[in-house]
């Protein structure tokens, strides 16, 4: 204890003798030093009882000094006021006898608790309605001290309370403070090198028996806009393959897969809120019940339906998430990488949280979710109790009540009641008419569950509260913590990026359930990645996030099928291609299901396939419409399809048309691989004109220059006949349309992989595809 405040503790002693002198105290007949700290208060108070002044105040003193040598071995506020309250009881007995000092005593007390906070009710009720400050005189009569004494001792005990109750951090000061350094970044770095430290936690095991599952196929009906049977086939030659579902937006693709999440997983965009007004209905409002069933690889079938009940409510059946689909989505949307962004790091840990699972639960739920829910529940009750009020008001008009309250309604109930004959209460409520008890009834249950979600959607996600997602948090945790690798590596790799030494990933350091992204750079520095990089770069590493934490629910027993519904057409062009390639070398050996509408980014995706030598199929949604539905189609849009449909119709306008497309598409995929020689025009515009020579010039040389000679011979066809109206043009002879088609196309045949889906190009004797299975030999 410091020197200051032993001399005050010492000044409290002097205090509480003077009292016990001026009160006229005298010694009991038995020794204090041995009781017992309690027993002496307990002495204390029966003295006061008796009204033997002179003996409780002796004890009060004895009470102040073991109060003073406790203060002495442990600074603290709340022994310091035991040692004020203690001396304010004998100030407070030792003024009893006389009305003039116990005012005086009461406005002494309370300047000495100036600053104390917590007393006991006593104390509370001692110094309630005291004076400003104390008679001179009557401070003279209790303690033998002049006004004077007293003043500079009650300032002394201000300054050790006041003293106590700052915190010893609170007490070091600078003459100069500095400003605080709030760079986040480096500081979040360097938290991030001291979890590095920190032994990873034990991931938890989960039944791994369905890690092979494949999908087969996915079937819907009366399920968003399919309101009759929509079948898509994942396979090829009876093995299930990754497919590229294309087709334009609003046609259907996003049907297919909520219908594949609903069948598998029970939810729809990573919601079990079918009855939202907010999004699109899941149940074809036409169709009574929405129905969805996966066909797995193993033979079995996951389905589930989704009916309207008796509340107007869409409801699904019950069924079990089989375990291959119940430790992560198995869908990555756009809105998941929108999500991811939009939430603050705070809470950002919550994203995940239907991720990992506890193995002995169900699917998991994000909390946010659960709070959207509720909230979209209460606005369905609000309106329903809105109506069920205006049918009271209806039925019982002028009533005065405001029905939509619970209160109102109780006081508009016993009115009600009052003006129904009948003995009993209960008998009187059952004699009011039916139709106001079901309405009645009815509006009281909304108001209830109203007043139980509101209680709900004020807590809120509890961000800040540690234990609140405790257990959830435990199990991504670590998940989260040992992708960082993996993210600086894949991104640096994509987006070029060598300038990035490190993307770090902390879970639950700037609260309960934050999650923190910080970018460390070759030259030391650190910085969030919202202040450093493009939304396009932002996008990648969300996009990557959901990608590698999807990779480790697979190896710990998530069956290896992924969805990625649109989460790549939106990422920047010139990152999107090495997103793709990464996403074929990460997940080698699963089944991918990736839909699109850009018929360009297609041809990429495709040609990335081809290149991996990964086997897919390609579904084409053709249209939409609210009779028949969605049209399925087997492949996507094709010129070669097309021309072969007007050759077997013998269509000679519309044949020559599309042999003209078809050997554009040729030149302009041949003119840059063979090298050829073209003049060069502004804007590198290139005709079918301009590229064609060079092409014969190579073609000629190989074994299909037979096929390359009937198309020079008639490559004027395509203008006279397929591009402009000519009335004489129509005298063109159907064998001569023919054979420019047919030469067209043994062209677009040959010189194209089916396997890779690549074009040939120069390689020795031969002009070869990428993959080596397509080669046109040069003869000459």
């Amino acid at each position: 204890m410091s020197l200051e405040l032993s001399e005050i503790y010492q000044s409290i002693r002097e205090v509480a003798r003077a009292i016990q002198t001026h009160a006229g105290g005298r010694g009991i007949a038995f020794q204090l030093g041995k009781q017992d700290l309690s027993l002496l208060y307990n002495l204390r108070d029966g003295y006061a009882r008796k009204a033997d002044r002179g003996s409780a105040i002796q004890v009060g003193v004895e009470i102040v000094i073991r109060e003073i040598e406790l203060a002495s071995e442990n600074q603290g506020v709340r022994q310091h006021s035991r040692v004020l309250l203690a001396l304010i009881s004998i100030l407070k007995i030792s003024s009893d006898s006389s009305p003039s000092t116990r005012s005086s005593a009461r406005a002494m007390a309370k300047e000495i608790l100036a600053g104390v906070g917590a007393i006991p009710g006593w104390t509370q009720r001692f110094i309630r309605d005291a004076p400003k400050a104390p008679r001179p005189r009557d401070v003279g009569t209790l303690t033998g001290m002049t006004a004077k004494e007293w003043n500079a001792f009650v300032s002394d005990i201000v300054v050790a309370t006041h003293t106590i109750a700052t915190p010893i951090a609170d007490r070091i000061t600078l003459a100069e403070p500095a400003s605080i350094d709030l760079d986040v970044a480096t500081r979040l770095s360097r938290i991030a090198d001291a979890d590095e430290t920190h032994p990873v936690d034990m991931l938890p095991e989960y039944d791994q028996s369905e890690r092979i599952l494949r999908l087969t196929s996915i079937e819907v009906s009366g399920f968003r806009g399919a309101a009759s049977k929509v079948v898509l086939d994942f396979t090829k030659k009876g093995r299930p393959v990754d497919t590229l579902l294309w087709g334009d937006n609003g046609v259907g693709k996003s049907t297919l897969i909520d219908g594949i999440e609903f069948a598998l997983q029970g939810r729809v965009d990573r919601s079990a809120d079918f009855n939202s007004t907010l999004r699109s209905a899941v149940r074809n409002l036409t169709i009574p019940e929405a129905h969805a069933s996966v066909s797995l690889s193993d033979g079995s079938i996951s389905s589930r339906s989704l009916f309207q009940n008796e509340a107007g409510r869409d409801v699904p059946t019950e069924s079990a998430v089989r375990p291959g689909f119940r430790i992560a989505p198995v869908v990555i949307r756009r809105a998941d990488i929108l999500r991811f962004l939009a939430t603050d790091a705070l809470s950002r840990g919550t994203v995940f949280f239907d991720y990992f699972p506890s193995p002995d639960s169900s699917i998991g739920a994000r909390p946010d979710e659960e709070i959207r829910i509720l909230n979209e529940e209460l606005y369905t009750l609000r309106v329903v109790r809105d109506d069920l009020a205006r049918q009271l008001d209806h039925q019982y008009p002028g009533h005065g009540f405001e029905l939509r309250e619970k209160n109102d309604l109780n006081q508009f109930v016993g009115s009600l009641l009052l003006t129904v004959d009948g003995d009993e209460e209960g008998r009187k409520w059952d004699l009011l008419p039916n139709e106001a008890r079901g309405t009645i009834s009815e509006l009281r249950t909304v108001q209830t569950r109203m007043g139980t979600i509101k209680k709900s959607v004020q807590r809120g996600v509890q961000t800040l509260n540690p234990k609140a997602y405790q257990s959830q948090l435990g199990r991504i945790k670590p998940v989260l913590r040992e992708i960082s690798s993996d993210l600086t590596r894949s991104f640096a790799d994509i987006a070029n990026a060598e300038h990035v030494r490190a993307i770090r990933v902390l879970v639950g350091k700037s609260g309960p359930v934050s999650l923190d992204v910080v970018v460390d750079f070759n030259n030391g520095s650190s910085a969030l990645p919202q202040q450093v990089f493009s939304e396009g770069y932002l996008d990648l590493i969300a996009l990557l996030f959901f990608l590698s934490v999807t990779k480790r629910a697979g190896e710990l027993g998530q069956a290896n099928v992924l969805v990625l519904d649109d989460a790549l057409q939106s990422v920047d062009s010139s990152i999107r291609l090495g997103a793709m390639n990464y996403i074929l070398d990460a997940f080698s050996g699963w089944q991918l299901i990736i839909t699109g509408h850009d018929r360009g980014w297609l041809a990429q995706v495709k040609a990335l396939y081809g290149s991996h030598g990964r086997p897919y199929i390609e579904r084409i949604i053709s249209r939409w419409s609210f009779e028949g539905g969605i049209i399925l189609g087997s492949s996507g849009w094709s010129v070669s399809d097309s021309m072969e449909d007007a050759l077997a119709r013998g269509d000679a306008r519309v044949t020559a048309g599309t042999a003209g497309l078809l050997l554009e598409q040729v030149c302009h995929e041949l003119s840059w691989r063979l090298r050829i020689s073209v003049e060069r025009v502004q804007g590198d515009r290139y005709a079918l004109g301009d590229l064609w020579p060079g092409i014969f010039k190579v073609l000629r040389k190989t074994t299909l220059i037979e096929h390359a000679k009937k198309v020079d011979l008639r490559l004027s066809i395509r203008n006279l006949l397929g591009a402009h109206y000519n009335e004489w043009a129509e005298s063109i002879s159907w064998h001569d349309v023919e054979q420019l088609a047919r030469g067209a196309l043994a062209l677009y045949r040959g010189t194209r992989c089916l396997s890779c889906h690549d074009w040939v190009r120069r390689g020795g004797v031969a002009l070869t595809c990428p993959c080596g299975t397509t080669q046109v030999a040069i003869t000459r």
